[in-house]
């Protein structure tokens, strides 16, 4: 690419998560393409030596009373180590959740860490 030979900044969208992935998640619960960082590296051949920083967005949960986040799965009661990928059993399995507080406070202008209301953070 042009602009990488030049070392000019370049940006990247990507808006998926990685449970949809091609390669991480199981069919047909997929996107067509990858969703991570390293995928973005190896499609676009960037030297990841290059890279300065990755952006989050979070404006989506500035309104959320609390953040859920999965962390397990269960099945007939007893906790997965690992991600269901039999389809039958992610039908039947129970997500366990984490529950974060919200932060109920817009995050569009923050451009630091600690810009962010501390529960995003």
């Amino acid at each position: 690419m042009q602009s990488v030979q030049e070392r000019k900044n370049i940006i990247v969208e990507a808006a998926n998560a990685l449970m949809l992935d091609v390669n991480c998640s199981s069919y047909p619960l997929i996107t067509s393409s990858n969703t991570t960082l390293v995928s973005i590296i190896s499609g676009l051949t960037l030297n990841p030596k290059n890279i300065i920083e990755t952006i989050g967005i979070l404006d989506a949960l500035d309104t959320f009373d609390t953040i859920k986040v999965a962390i397990a799965y269960k099945f007939d009661g007893v906790e997965l180590e690992h991600y269901p990928a039999d389809l039958d059993m992610l039908a039947q399995a129970e997500v366990v959740y984490h529950e974060l507080p919200g932060w109920q406070k817009p995050t569009t202008g923050a451009n630091t860490f600690y810009g962010l209301p501390k529960q995003a953070r």
